[in-house]
């Protein structure tokens, strides 16, 4: 009986890291912001702008050390590469909702408090290939993003632009990698959490 309960408290003991991981992100993309005209970063490389967690890291000009604020203690790329590997392939824990934040304003967002900044995700889960975290994350499928991750009992840690963090699961535990898909709305359903305005494109 005593190791479920040490289990237990050792995944609650990381779910609350990983909060706290996204709570101290979401301080230092409101100094990004409020240095930037309220200006969301971009999340591409296009233009020649860097990826989200590179701006983030060079707004709070990090040890290298302490970019280990982009990982989740229980992601399983952290098993195959270091930190550092893994940041500069952009391969962190929290993706980046940025086909709708990249260069918006943040008085923009009609639902602060319900829209998705970041949230834990991980790439090609719907394959056999173990899912490691990426920078952007997505609500539909797309080979070049990611999904949110239920890395947490079946849930995913989520990022609000207001700066609180939660959780959040499917409907269903049977077969969750499918629902984990449009867990916070996709591009097509209204209400969503991806968009500015919380509804469909």
């Amino acid at each position: 009986m005593l190791l479920p309960a040490l289990n237990k408290a050792r995944d609650n003991a990381k779910s609350s890291q990983c909060l706290n991981h996204l709570r101290q992100l979401g301080t230092i993309a409101q100094l990004y912001t409020a240095d930037n005209g309220d200006y969301f970063p971009y999340g591409a490389l296009s233009g020649g702008h860097p990826r989200y967690h590179v701006v983030l890291y060079e707004t709070m000009k990090m040890e290298k050390e302490r970019s280990n604020l982009f990982f989740c203690p229980v992601d399983p790329g952290l098993t195959r590469d270091t930190i550092t590997g893994l940041f500069n392939n952009s391969r962190v824990s929290y993706g980046y909702n940025s086909r709708y934040l990249s260069n918006a304003k943040t008085t923009q967002a009609r639902q602060p408090s319900r829209t998705v900044l970041l949230a834990d995700s991980a790439i090609d889960i719907l394959s056999s290939a173990s899912p490691g975290g990426y920078c952007r994350v997505n609500a539909w499928s797309n080979t070049n993003d990611a999904y949110p991750a239920l890395r947490h009992n079946f849930r995913a840690t989520l990022l609000r632009i207001d700066g609180h963090v939660d959780f959040l699961g499917p409907a269903s535990r049977t077969y969750p990698e499918y629902y984990q898909v449009f867990l916070l709305g996709s591009r097509y359903t209204t209400p969503n959490q991806w968009t500015l305005n919380g509804e469909k494109e």
